[in-house]
């Protein structure tokens, strides 16, 4: 956006239309090497939210 770009669809206008948008996440090997308990309580956390979100839309 700094250089010139331009949105021309965003996260919210896809949900609109039926199709949500996600987050991504992502660990360096050596990072889920060292904390590989946190790796997995955080992608745990992160599908009860989304679990959560898919039962309670409002």
């Amino acid at each position: 956006m700094k250089n010139g770009g331009e949105i021309f669809l965003t996260s919210g206008e896809m949900a609109k239309h039926g199709y949500p948008t996600w987050d991504v996440g992502v660990v360096m090997n050596e990072f889920a090497a060292k904390y590989p308990d946190q790796v997995v309580a955080y992608v745990k956390a992160e599908c009860e939210g989304i679990d959560y979100w898919l039962k309670h839309p409002k």
